[in-house]
């Protein structure tokens, strides 16, 4: 029998809550930690986001803690030459030597210009946050955010649905479309939660259509996967549109002159018609005359042209029945490949299932009731005029009214303290991005007005003055980094620190990248490995 006066006493055996940061879900973890070593990793029960479930991912986590090849101390480059696959000849150096070179860098530019220090990084929330505050500190706005994934996706959803991001309402949802994504079925924001619904939801009968060039884990599983050719999806929807408004005549009449702009009257130039105090005009067909936005109407004329001051005029919403009326089913399956008949009965289904003109009783409360969903993410957007291929889609949402009701889409724009997230009002005539992007890490940038708009050069990187409905500027700071002079920068970006972010792996153009890094003087990047980054790191 072992001495078990000779066992050593255990000093430590807890259980610590946090958060799995894999991705974007920030699951809730249990660690396991004995005597500062953890042990094993498991869901958090009581973490409402995810249910005490963990993706294999979450699990693995323990694997970088204690990965052999993790950098556990800083390293200072010797060879002075960069590039990929050129050896840095990294020497260790203690902790205080790492710091003290950074206060010197960073003191150094402060002094000269602040906005010569470049911080890129990604959108996790709370480092987004402590980032934007140091920025705001040092006095540079120049955040290199590098958002590929969602660069499309979030101009459309705030110019469209006034939201950052966008998700459906699963408890009431009777048909999905995903176009390019497959959240839930393992992926998105919310991937332990959504999967768990989804999979309820067609149990009692929800239908997944699963438009994807590949047939993923949401294509194997959906009622119906529709191939498509890539980078097409576009032509689909508008197509879809086109049998919905031209062939069917099915859309929420009511919804899009309450809460659409469908009903503006639009001059042959493409601008509203105002009256003479700027505002936009809408036409009362019972009066058979022009009226501000915000008078009483009798009966607004959703369709149809109409002559205000021998100016003929016609509505948003039937420029819309036009503009799409080249998107025949048979034009459109030659551009993606999707039989005409798939389109068309796509269409109906999507038309029917919306139920417009229903209600639902819920709480207590009745609310319109339009219970289908058209998602979009990174596939159908990851290429040349993605915002288009966003706003089109949306649009299938927009349509029969499944926007913030029940069974149909929405967004993440609660009402709370965080009011960087919503957008505003301008002039009645539109949405203008909220400060979440406008004010993002910056001592200058206020929200603007880009319905009346001065042009004027930019003192960012990111050139963000010449882009008013952008939310994201990642691309522009390749070419201001690497010729600002070109761009009218008044300085040179010098120090560059990175943090959580691969700017080759998540960027789209290597060589421009790499030119972009070999300008900048200084560069220090915080990796948990060596990787493409660090080659270009000093």
């Amino acid at each position: 029998m072992a001495d078990v006066s000779k066992v050593k006493a255990q000093k430590e055996d807890v259980w610590i809550h946090t958060t799995c940061g894999m991705c974007e879900g920030f699951c809730g973890m249990l660690v396991h930690r004995v005597d500062g070593v953890v042990r094993e990793i498991k869901g958090d029960p009581d973490c409402p986001n995810s249910t005490g479930k963990l993706c294999s991912r979450g699990i693995s986590a323990i694997m970088s803690l204690y990965d052999p090849y993790r950098v556990k101390t800083p390293l200072k480059r010797t060879n002075p030459e960069k590039g990929l696959d050129v050896d840095p000849g990294w020497e260790p150096i203690s902790w205080d030597e790492a710091m003290d070179i950074l206060v010197e860098k960073l003191t150094k530019v402060k002094q000269e210009d602040p906005r010569k220090l470049v911080i890129s990084t990604f959108d996790t929330y709370g480092l987004a946050n402590e980032i934007a505050a140091f920025c705001i500190a040092f006095g540079t706005a120049n955040v290199w955010v590098v958002y590929f994934c969602g660069e499309y996706l979030h101009c459309a959803m705030y110019l469209m649905n006034s939201t950052f991001h966008c998700e459906f309402d699963i408890d009431y949802c009777n048909r999905l479309l995903l176009f390019g994504n497959q959240v839930g079925f393992g992926v998105g924001l919310n991937p332990n939660i959504s999967t768990q619904k989804v999979a309820e939801a067609r149990k009692r009968g929800m239908k997944v259509v699963a438009i994807d060039p590949v047939c993923g884990y949401a294509g194997s599983k959906a009622d119906e996967w529709i191939p498509i050719r890539p980078g097409t999806d576009t032509a689909l929807a508008l197509s879809m549109i086109h049998v919905l408004l031209n062939e069917l005549g099915i859309y929420d009449r009511e919804f899009l002159k309450k809460y659409t702009n469908g009903p503006y009257l639009v001059k042959p130039d493409g601008f509203y018609m105002q009256d003479k105090n700027g505002k936009p005009l809408l036409w009362d067909a019972a009066e058979s005359k022009a009226k501000p936005y915000d008078a009483d109407f009798k009966e607004c004329a959703l369709e149809g042209s109409y002559s205000v001051n021998d100016v003929e005029c016609k509505t948003a919403f039937q420029l819309l029945k036009e503009h799409v009326s080249q998107y025949t089913p048979e034009a459109a399956a030659e551009i993606t490949t999707i039989p005409a008949a798939t389109i068309r009965h796509l269409a109906e289904d999507w038309g029917k299932d919306a139920r417009i003109g229903s209600t639902i009783t819920i709480d207590g409360v009745e609310l319109p009731y339009r219970p289908v969903a058209a998602n979009i993410y990174r596939g159908a957007g990851s290429h040349k005029h993605g915002i288009a291929s966003a706003l089109s889609i949306l649009l299938l949402n927009l349509v029969v009214g499944a926007f913030y009701v029940p069974g149909g889409h929405r967004g993440i724009n609660a009402v709370g303290p965080d009011w960087s997230w919503a957008p505003e009002e301008v002039e009645n005539t539109g949405l203008m991005l909220p400060a979440e992007i406008w004010g993002h890490a910056s001592t200058l940038s206020l929200q603007h007005d880009y319905y009346h708009w001065n042009i004027k050069p930019s003192d960012k990187l990111t050139l963000k003055e010449l882009y008013p409905v952008a939310g994201e500027f990642a691309p522009n700071v390749l070419l201001t980094s690497n010729d600002p002079e070109k761009y009218k920068i008044p300085y040179k970006p010098e120090v560059l620190l990175i943090c959580r972010r691969n700017l080759l792996r998540g960027g789209f153009d290597w060589d421009a990248t790499i030119s972009a890094l070999k300008k900048y003087k200084f560069i220090a990047t915080f990796s948990q490995h060596l990787d493409e980054m660090t080659e270009f790191a000093d």
